[in-house]
């Protein structure tokens, strides 16, 4: 897969004017020339071009987006002659190269000190250039992200260390940052410490030379290397990581830089570490049974770079699927400068990158990748609730979305005093519950929580100990919540009843009593059950209808009930004795 490039643009004027800030001034050499290219570096890229920029140095001429606009014509200066920082918002996560800066002009009088840092949380800071004391008064100063390691940025930090001269404003024409974008969203290196194996172009293992194994490429070590057994391709290393993982992309680190062609390497008679002539080539595969693999980067026209950098990333082919196993093929090695021969297979470091989530366990939030497992270790009461399941202290969840674990601490029902007639077929007495939680969700949505109403008479109740529970070996009736009767979030409770229905004429004057209950099954199948904070008041069918027909309201309701159901809850309360009541 070639990379993409960003168009190259070209503009070039002479620059004779020199700038005012607020009376102070910055020279400008008249024959300074202004050579404009948004193109690549070391086969990367310009990751800063048209990116949002902030500064806590102000303006005062120009604008803070001049210095990405690809346009060295522009400039910006601040407000002031003041050291502090410009942030680059890149939008996304890249590994970084190379950097170009260009100040307003050549100096006679001192030297711009400055250094480039990253971030993907805007907390921890990575330098990735620190030049804070160059001695160079060029315009235009390039540098080299030598930090090899396995970190991606989505955002830069400039921080303007000295200003040269005495009157000089801090001002700036371009800074682009060189790389590779690795994923829109936040990624980690899933490869370190995993699995590593060397193997020959026959698949023969144990492809690694003395002292240099497959795992020096997943140690989180840009000093240590894997080295293969000659310089034949075909050679590959296998990364198992231990489960199967969405890939966003890749970063190698070879052992040196290399030209495009043998020629440029034997062009060039500096000691330099580039003196190795044409690029690498390689595919990287994805799998989950080491038979059947997937492209995901191919690299087999690495032909077209003007200085291949040793580090190198690109993106994932197939972000959409997840594999255990990662392949890495080298079909082409740099040839050596004097003896033209091809290098033999080597590598430091085989970073591979899989997206993060935020997993959010009540008041506090983590990182894990995609596909780590994170195991619950708070100690809300009743647990956590997550995508319509509920979770328990040591019960592990599959990351593989950002994650809100929301705390279930209090689980309260309360029985309302009392009970009603149901007016609806099939035709009986209700008992009513009312549950209050702190997870409003958890509970209302019914679908971890369940809710449900025990009733039994009141002579069986006392019969058996005064004690009326799921598990009690007794007649009862165990009825499930269906659907709620109230709903008030603001208040955060639900209501729900519980109804005894097409009770036997010879039971209208006997006295039923209720219990309620919340039963919580967690992910693993265990479940909690949770009862009433009181037992109903004992009611018989006789009495509530009795009593209903000696309110106003309770006629009311008669009336529009009709004569029939009317007639029949007027039957029910004649079986009322007054000595029943309660």
């Amino acid at each position: 897969m070639k990379k993409l490039k960003l168009l190259a643009m070209s503009l070039a004027a002479i620059m004779t004017v020199s700038t005012v800030g607020m009376g102070d001034y910055a020279a400008v050499k008249g024959d300074d020339t202004t050579t404009c290219e948004v193109s690549t570096f070391s086969g990367n890229e310009c990751v800063t071009y048209g990116k949002t920029v902030t500064s806590d140095m102000g303006v005062s001429s120009g604008s803070l987006s001049d210095i990405v606009d690809g346009n060295e014509n522009n400039l910006w200066i601040a407000g002031g002659r003041i050291t502090g920082t410009i942030t680059i918002d890149l939008g996304a996560y890249y590994k970084i190269s190379d950097f170009k800066i260009v100040f307003e002009a050549s100096r006679d009088d001192g030297e711009w000190g400055y250094t480039v840092e990253g971030t993907d949380d805007e907390s921890n800071w990575d330098m990735l250039w620190d030049n804070s004391n160059n001695s160079d008064n060029s315009k235009s100063l390039t540098g080299k992200n030598t930090e090899y390691g396995e970190n991606v940025y989505n955002k830069l930090r400039i921080k303007i260390t000295n200003i040269p001269g005495t009157l000089v404003w801090t001002a700036m024409r371009e800074f682009c940052a060189y790389g590779v974008k690795i994923s829109d969203s936040k990624v980690t290196n899933v490869a370190k410490g995993c699995s590593a194996k060397g193997y020959y172009s026959d698949g023969g293992s144990g492809n690694e030379a003395g002292g240099f194994p497959a795992t020096n490429v997943t140690d989180g070590n840009t000093s240590s290397r894997w080295g293969g057994n000659g310089n034949g391709n075909g050679q590959y290393i296998i990364v198992d990581l231990g489960k199967t993982r969405k890939i966003e992309g890749f970063n190698v680190l070879f052992q040196k830089d290399a030209y495009p062609t043998l020629e440029e390497a034997k062009a060039d008679t500096s000691d330099s570490e580039s003196q190795y002539g044409q690029t690498w080539k390689y595919v990287i595969e994805g799998s989950n049974d080491q038979s059947t693999w997937t492209m995901l980067w191919n690299n087999n026209e690495n032909d077209d770079n003007e200085n291949w950098s040793r580090s190198q990333s690109g993106e994932c082919e197939d972000k959409d699927n997840e594999y255990q196993y990662v392949r890495f093929t080298i079909n082409r090695m740099p040839l050596h400068q004097s003896s033209t021969a091809q290098v033999w297979a080597a590598m430091y470091e085989f970073n591979i990158y899989s997206p993060v989530y935020t997993v959010t366990e009540g008041d506090s939030t983590t990182e894990a990748a995609y596909g780590d497992t994170y195991t619950v270790n708070g100690d809300a009461t009743y647990g956590y609730y997550y995508n319509e399941e509920m979770y328990k202290k040591g019960d592990g969840l599959t990351v593989k979305d950002n994650i809100n674990l929301e705390a279930v601490n209090t689980l309260n029902l309360s029985i309302a005093n009392g009970a009603g007639i149901r007016t609806a077929d099939p035709y009986g007495m209700r008992f009513q519950t009312t549950v209050t939680s702190d997870n409003y969700k958890a509970v209302n949505e019914q679908k971890a929580i369940k809710e449900g109403m025990l009733i039994t008479t009141k002579d069986l109740y006392e019969k058996n100990g005064n004690v009326l529970e799921k598990e009690s070996n007794y007649t009862k009736l165990d009825i499930a919540n269906n659907g709620w009767y109230g709903e008030n979030e603001s208040a955060k409770t639900n209501t729900y009843c519980g109804s005894v229905v097409n009770i036997k004429e010879e039971n209208f004057a006997r006295g039923f009593i209720a219990n309620a209950y919340v039963t919580i099954t967690y992910k693993d199948g265990t479940t909690t059950t949770v009862y009433s904070d009181n037992m109903s008041d004992t009611r018989s069918v006789a009495q509530v209808a009795y009593n209903m027909t000696q309110s106003e309201g309770g006629q009311a309701e008669l009336n529009r009930l009709g004569e029939t159901i009317k007639a029949m809850i007027e039957g029910w309360a004649t079986k009322y004795n007054a000595n029943q009541a309660q």
